[in-house]
């Protein structure tokens, strides 16, 4: 049984060092061309997360967030999600979502989005959770998108302590876009931070995303700083 559990643990860190591997690949590439075209910009991201489970299986989430661009100082977008979760088994989760966002001001996003997210222990210690996002969204201004956004998360669990380290990738894949036809990478993000259980019904989640857009005209990058809190009910 030992040998088993080993074997398998073995296969799931080599598909997860492949697929980083995969993401490496197409950062280095992407970021190689577009390095001395990118602008800078400082943001930030603050909100919380309600949660409320149902039963053993089902779950609901309401999440509010404010983001802020241009170095922080300037509005960005306010963005309230909706989400509906489902845990057939221990390992895996789906998850449909759906976000209203006003950006800038003026602009109304509708969002709808699928989540299916596989989670494996390593060790003790170790655990990793791949996800795998579809998402449609389209703004009152006209704009739409259609994206694929895989993620892949690696948590730390101290044997003591209520802080659990945690580093993440994920990469947008665009299938179909305002005045674009043609499926490409358009952003990538690396994550770092920590989750902190401050009690059982409270969390908070402190990261920072590095972001950047790829194949596109005019190339930025954005450094990202969070804070999110989750209470669950």
């Amino acid at each position: 049984m030992n040998l088993f559990h080993h074997t398998k643990n073995n296969r799931l860190c080599k598909l997860s060092l492949q697929f980083l591997l995969f993401l490496f690949v197409i950062i280095t590439y992407t970021h190689t061309n577009t390095l001395a075209q990118s602008t800078h910009d400082g943001r930030s991201w603050t909100g919380y997360n309600i949660s409320q489970k149902i039963n053993d299986q089902f779950s609901i989430t309401f999440t509010q967030q404010i983001r802020t661009k241009k170095n922080f100082s300037e509005f960005g977008s306010f963005l309230t999600n909706i989400g509906l979760h489902y845990k057939p088994i221990k390992s895996f989760k789906i998850g449909l979502n759906y976000r209203a966002s006003i950006k800038d001001g003026n602009d109304l996003v509708n969002r709808i989005h699928t989540d299916f997210t596989f989670s494996k222990a390593l060790s003790n210690r170790f655990s990793f959770s791949h996800r795998l996002r579809y998402q449609w969204e389209k703004s009152i201004l006209g704009e739409y998108a259609h994206l694929i956004r895989p993620k892949l998360t690696l948590l730390y669990k101290p044997e003591k302590g209520k802080i659990h380290p945690f580093t993440a990738t994920e990469v947008n894949y665009h299938l179909k876009e305002t005045n674009s036809e043609t499926s490409a990478f358009k952003r990538y993000r690396v994550y770092g931070g920590v989750n902190w259980a401050l009690s059982k019904q409270h969390h908070l989640k402190l990261f920072y995303i590095y972001q950047k857009y790829i194949n596109v005209s005019k190339p930025k990058t954005h450094h990202i700083i969070a804070a999110l809190l989750t209470v669950k009910l």
